[in-house]
């Protein structure tokens, strides 16, 4: 692991525990808003993708099972195209999806808007790849083509604020490791969304 990359998980590790610790000693939000389905749009920098910006979409389902406790359902893709990589063919229209199970901490420190840091775990898959020969020294993604699924884990923090009766706007910040073809990916990403209490 570079020493660069290395500062960054250090500096999210400490991010994440310094928000859990705020979390734990602010209000807690109750159960009035129960389940929760929102729509999300973003960007994800793509390990695999040469660490581009790519768009990506999805939704999130999430279900308070105690007054700081919330749990639920994240899924998004994300089209990467034919990016710039040795082992990849011309031709290549690779799409990226992940599905993924999330627990978070929850509280609501001010008085339309509350707080939360999480923990994800899922599976993500590519389609799309299209392999090229010969094989390229060195390159540990290299001639895996039978693994474009594998498993997916990470946390972030996020941010809510309702100021309309069962309608909220997301901002979440979520670092996950996806690993596929033979290798694990640093993929960050950056999500907006608009979520409706049920």
């Amino acid at each position: 692991m570079s020493r660069p990359l290395a500062r960054v998980r250090y500096r999210a590790c400490a991010w994440c525990l310094a928000a859990a610790f705020l979390l734990v000693s602010a209000p807690t939000v109750g159960t009035a808003q129960s389940f929760n389905l929102a729509a999300v749009i973003g960007v994800l920098q793509f390990d695999a993708g040469q660490d581009a910006g790519y768009f990506t979409y999805g939704f999130q389902a999430r279900y308070f099972v105690a007054p700081a406790f919330r749990v639920g359902l994240t899924a998004t893709t994300a089209h990467i195209g034919d990016p710039p990589r040795e082992w990849t063919a011309d031709g290549t229209d690779q799409q990226f999806w992940r599905v993924g199970a999330m627990a978070e901490l929850v509280a609501k420190p001010f008085s339309k808007g509350t707080l939360s840091v999480r923990g994800l775990l899922g599976v993500n898959h590519s389609s799309g790849v299209i392999y090229q020969g010969p094989e390229i020294p060195n390159d540990p993604f290299w001639g895996i083509t039978d693994s474009p699924t594998g498993i997916s884990y990470g946390g972030g923090l996020g941010l809510e604020v309702g100021p309309f009766s069962q309608v909220r706007f997301l901002l979440q910040g979520n670092i996950w490791m996806d690993n596929a073809f033979g290798g694990s990916g640093f993929d960050p990403e950056l999500l907006f969304g608009v979520g409706v209490d049920l």
